[in-house]
């Protein structure tokens, strides 16, 4: 009996040595739209938000100027994204905000991000957005907000969340302080001969009239951190993915209107400033 009592001892010893550690969640790919934000703009938080276990909440925490608020995240169109709006400010306020996720005891909260009001971002390495997209003409233009210029080192697009990098910068572009840097589709390469065998050409096409997912990365690929991201449609309307053919949008583009700004339909200004405003994106 004494045996099977130790037995039975170690054996309960060793289930509780087994017992799984709570599973932590992860939050990655933070970022925010408009980058620039003027006076009385809202502004969308977005976070991916993988791991954990049961239930849990996701909350966006921000200041504004002394005042502190928060506000429930809500699924974005993105798998595992979750979105969450701080509310238009006057001109000159200072925002700081931080996104936390609690599962059951478990509660993860990212570093402190700000933006001052009417004023573009300090420089750095997550200050290059994706600026414009053309479905006719077939480019992407970056934008660089910052009073520093930007060499696209470890920069890398990915289109429609595919297993590889349509472009990867290879450190011989540089974006100009406030300036733009223009990328041309391989489909239209016969209208830029003088672009062959530079790295102002990615490898695949964009179109008008179909769902699309282009995000901007910094870092190697798989694992850089998303810089940017532009989706058009849902990938969950087509069992594929993205590319499914919906509305067509010609002969506008999609642009963050005015530059930073927030994405809309506008005439095509590739290298240049975008207009003020433009028309809603058609989803579907």
């Amino acid at each position: 009996m004494k045996k099977l009592f130790f037995v039975a001892l170690a054996l309960i010893a060793m289930l509780a040595s087994c017992k799984q550690e709570p599973k932590v969640p992860t939050i990655s790919n933070v970022y925010q739209t408009p980058e620039i934000v003027v006076a009385d703009q809202d502004v969308t938080v977005t976070a991916t938000v993988t791991g954990g276990e049961g239930e849990f909440t996701i909350k966006l925490y921000f200041n504004v100027n002394a005042d502190s608020y928060e506000v429930e995240m809500t699924p974005a169109d993105e798998l595992n994204a979750y979105k969450g709006v701080i509310p238009g400010q006057a001109d000159g306020a200072k925002v700081s905000y931080y996104i936390q996720v609690q599962a059951g005891e478990v509660v993860v909260k990212t570093d402190t991000y700000s933006y001052v009001v009417g004023t573009a971002p300090t420089p750095g390495a997550n200050h290059i957005i994706l600026n414009e997209l053309s479905g006719v003409n077939k480019f992407i233009e970056i934008y660089n907000p910052t009073d520093a210029d930007f060499v696209l080192q470890d920069v890398y697009i990915e289109k429609d969340a595919k297993d590889a990098p349509i472009w990867v910068g290879d450190g011989t572009i540089t974006v100009p302080a406030r300036g733009y840097v223009v990328l041309w589709s391989e489909d239209v390469l016969a209208d830029h001969p003088d672009l062959e065998e530079t790295n102002y050409i990615f490898g695949s096409g964009l179109s008008s009239k179909k769902t699309v997912r282009i995000a901007l990365f910094k870092g190697e690929f798989p694992n850089g951190e998303q810089l940017d991201l532009f989706t058009r449609g849902n990938a969950e309307l087509d069992p594929e993915g993205w590319g499914l053919t919906i509305s067509d949008v010609k002969p506008q583009v999609y642009a963050r209107t005015p530059d930073g700004g927030d994405w809309k339909l506008a005439d095509e200004t590739p290298g240049a400033a975008n207009p003020a405003t433009g028309d809603d994106i058609p989803q579907e």
